[in-house]
């Protein structure tokens, strides 16, 4: 059975103690099977990015079945609330990249719910309110682009990488609270549709597929050992990245990183 997380980050580990590795996070809404269940209340799951790892069975629940259109929270963070209203008490607060819903239900009952704000749904059942503006829709770019749709859709992938600007690196970690290197240009693509592998590598059955590091262009992304980062413009000559030896996610020109050979690069976008 599928699963979805319910806390705001939940931590998933590479063994079945909090004491072990954290190797991932789950934001809430993000999906997942459990794949065994093991003593003290833990989890071993496989995400619907299918990324393993250990978590509690605190941290999910049972999705709720229906109709609905799935959103996720744009802002660093946002408040959803038992009334239309800043002054109600909070069910919860979601981080950027969280999802829930709005069905149809809710659709017809947002017109009576005051100017800019929007009835939603968690993904376990709980709902309130929240700012319109705090919602974007889920998409899911088509296969073949135009130069032009190919053109924007990588500016947007730019655009949400540099959301994170500013948070500190957190190995493991895929919210502003903190966040890793693969885990930032995860949340990129993520963040418009696209879903490619969690790990600072290229992997079969992902859409990324290795190309021409002459042939970086906007959004495609350049790996070094252990580490990955994306190019900001159509040389890769700056790029955007979350760094565990300096502040966390910026940017800065590939030249300064004397400390970190290219390997290869990888694009979304085909071979070229």
């Amino acid at each position: 059975m599928v699963y979805v997380a319910r806390a705001s980050v939940a931590t998933l580990y590479a063994a079945p103690s909090a004491q072990s590795e954290r190797v991932d996070e789950m934001l809430c809404g993000m999906r997942a099977a459990v794949l065994d269940e093991r003593p003290q209340g833990w989890l071993l799951v496989r995400t619907e990015y299918r990324y393993e790892g250990y978590m509690r069975w605190k941290q999910l629940a049972a999705p709720v079945a229906q109709e609905a259109q799935r959103m996720y929270i744009n802002a660093f963070a946002a408040d959803i609330l038992v009334e239309p209203k800043v002054q109600a008490q909070p069910v919860a607060c979601l981080t950027l990249g969280g999802t829930l819903y709005v069905s149809d239900r809710d659709r017809a009952k947002n017109e009576n719910a005051g100017e800019g704000w929007s009835r939603v749904c968690l993904a376990d059942g709980r709902w309130g309110y929240i700012r319109s503006t705090f919602l974007s829709t889920m998409t899911n770019p088509t296969a073949a682009l135009s130069a032009e749709d190919e053109a924007a859709l990588r500016r947007r992938i730019t655009w949400a990488a540099k959301r994170y600007l500013g948070a500190q690196y957190r190995w493991g970690g895929k919210s502003p609270r903190g966040i890793d290197c693969s885990g930032l240009c995860f949340m990129a693509y993520w963040l418009n549709g696209i879903t490619i592998c969690r790990d600072a590598r290229i992997m079969p059955d992902f859409p990324v597929t290795e190309i021409d590091p002459a042939c970086v262009r906007e959004g495609d992304l350049l790996f070094f050992k252990r580490h990955v980062a994306m190019a900001l413009d159509d040389c890769g000559e700056t790029v955007i990245h979350s760094s565990e030896a300096g502040n966390g996610v910026g940017i800065e020109k590939r030249s300064e990183m004397s400390d970190r050979v290219l390997l290869h690069a990888g694009s979304v976008f085909g071979t070229r």
